[in-house]
């Protein structure tokens, strides 16, 4: 329990203070936050910045997961042939407070991760 919550309240993270690259970076150094590809390389993602976010590691885990458990197995058969994933941000964080993943054609798929 976090100190000053009511018992059985959930603290909310707060990432509004990574602004600035070099912030993130000093956070993925002590573990808060991981570097992730939007897209990955297996789903067709490129290693340009555009492509790259920071999330906390529970995010990337349960991104990696969506991805390679459920839109990958989909794409290679046949179900899926688009796919996206649209960080939302805050203020000037650098940390999205959700990522919106969207696959489509034939079949459909669609879920929001909620960081923030």
């Amino acid at each position: 329990m976090c100190a000053g919550l009511p018992a059985g309240a959930v603290a909310i993270p707060d990432f509004a203070h990574f602004t600035t690259q070099a912030k993130c970076e000093v956070a993925v150094r002590r573990q808060q936050l991981t570097g992730i590809y939007l897209i990955p390389e297996a789903l067709g993602g490129g290693v340009e910045a555009s492509n790259r976010t920071f999330v906390p590691p529970w995010i990337a885990e349960q991104k990696q997961r969506i991805d390679m458990d459920t839109i990958l197995p989909m794409m290679r058969a046949g179900k899926l042939l688009y796919y996206q994933a649209q960080p939302i941000f805050r203020g000037s964080s650098l940390v999205p407070v959700q990522i919106n993943l969207h696959a489509h054609d034939p079949a459909g798929f669609a879920t929001t991760l909620d960081i923030w």
